[in-house]
């Protein structure tokens, strides 16, 4: 089997196993080389079966994550979580994609794919080594922009559609004000053991949707996105009802909440389980 169709045969089974529905999505995933993001090999493997050492390029392509930095715990994380995501968050050709924890830089070249060279897809990531190994191995794809910044201070948000990669215990103040008509944000809601449920957020007419997409472990968001004292209201809400952030149908201002409908508050914003229009 050629590398070309180990790609392809892999893009067929995220279709199959996360449920992919839009064809660009698997497309993106067969085209980039997920290699050409990683450390030289051999590489630390690992999956279903175990962790493993292995050189051989075929050996990545299932979901399995892979150690970034040996020795330490960085990640490029399972690719069918991803993918789901990816496409639940269905990325428009053309559009301005923000992706927060850039990492290996893989997630932003697939973005890339799918905006295409009418689109823009910013990489932010907080550790400055790891952003300028990112912007180096991203230069084939240029609407891609790497920034090694902490994306709490970003002041504005003209963007299509947001990915954090990484669990974050709540959103910056402005942020739910300065999402565009439109736009969708998918992040993970993490407590300290780094589970929790990734959510995805709409904003509409009349307010900003959620919907929960997936439980997940993962690793912690650096930076103004976690907050120790929010992570033990996080835990604390997850020790009550494991279920409680399946439950989130909105993002709503605390003043505008009555308490029985109050799931998780942060930056007096509440996820809230009424939908919009209720």
């Amino acid at each position: 089997m050629t590398e070309a169709e180990t790609r392809q045969r892999f893009a067929q089974g995220l279709v199959r196993a996360a449920g992919v529905r839009d064809p660009r999505v698997a497309a993106a995933f067969s085209a980039v080389l997920r290699e050409a993001f990683l450390p030289p090999p051999p590489w630390r493997i690992e999956g279903p079966g175990g962790s493993f050492a292995s050189s051989d390029p075929a050996a990545l392509y299932g979901d399995v994550r892979v150690a970034i930095e040996p020795g330490h715990d960085v990640w490029q994380a399972e690719p069918q979580l991803w993918a789901f995501v990816i496409d639940r968050l269905a990325v428009p050709a053309g559009g301005r994609v923000l992706l927060v924890g850039a990492g290996s830089g893989y997630l932003a070249a697939i973005l890339a794919e799918l905006v295409g060279s009418a689109g823009a897809v910013t990489a932010l990531e907080a550790v400055p080594a790891l952003a300028e190994r990112a912007r180096l191995v991203l230069r084939p794809w240029a609407c891609v922009q790497v920034q090694a910044m902490d994306a709490a201070d970003l002041d504005q948000l003209p963007f299509d559609r947001i990915l954090v990669t990484c669990g974050i215990t709540g959103l910056p103040a402005t942020w739910p004000a300065r999402l565009q008509d439109g736009a969708r944000l998918a992040a993970p809601f993490t407590g300290a053991d780094g589970g929790g449920v990734l959510l995805l957020l709409e904003r509409r007419p009349d307010g900003i949707g959620v919907t929960p997409l997936s439980g997940v472990r993962i690793q912690p968001a650096l930076g103004g996105l976690r907050d120790g004292r929010q992570e033990r209201v996080l835990d604390g809400v997850r020790m009550a009802d494991r279920e409680a952030l399946w439950q989130a149908r909105s993002l709503r201002p605390q003043d505008q909440t009555r308490p029985a409908e109050r799931i998780y508050g942060f930056a007096g914003q509440v996820l809230s389980t009424q939908p919009l229009g209720q």
